[in-house]
């Protein structure tokens, strides 16, 4: 559902000035925190975009082997914190510039997890963040790092 919603609204382009921040308006301290889970659909249709169709994230029985079932692919958790960094904090016209992050514990289809941005240093056009995901219930980590995002204040 959350898919369809929001590329209905890159549809219709209203993206272009939602949410919009300038520099002068981000402060060390800032956070934005989102909570969302993947079901089954959410983890094929990220296989079938990537090209990942490794059995642990899509095939119950083989994940059995490993984990106790299949778990969501980290590139599609990092997405989940890429819409928050591109979307909420800093927002509308953040580029990414590099990303550090690790995988601790496996995110499980249908788990919740909360995604969480906080802003730890801002160095003239690069602002610098602490990004995490975790499942809220049981505090596991299911992805620490730090990402370096630009604002392009003027998108020509």
């Amino acid at each position: 559902m959350l898919t369809i919603n929001m590329l209905a609204l890159v549809r219709r382009g209203n993206f272009s000035t939602c949410g919009r921040r300038d520099f002068a308006n981000i402060s060390i301290g800032d956070h934005v925190k989102a909570v969302r889970s993947f079901c089954y659909n959410d983890v094929a249709m990220f296989a079938r975009l990537s090209g990942d169709f490794n059995p642990i994230h899509l095939d119950a029985a083989f994940a059995k082997n490993v984990f106790n079932g299949p778990i969501v692919h980290g590139a599609l958790i990092n997405a989940f914190i890429s819409s928050l960094l591109g979307t909420r904090l800093p927002g509308p016209g953040t580029i990414a510039f590099s990303q550090d992050v690790r995988f601790p514990q496996p995110l499980y289809i249908d788990e919740k997890v909360q995604g969480s941005v906080v802003i730890s240093a801002i160095k003239k056009r690069f602002i610098f963040c602490n990004i995490s995901c975790k499942v809220p219930e049981t505090e596991k980590v299911v992805l620490n790092g730090k990402a370096t995002v630009m604002l392009i204040e003027k998108i020509t």
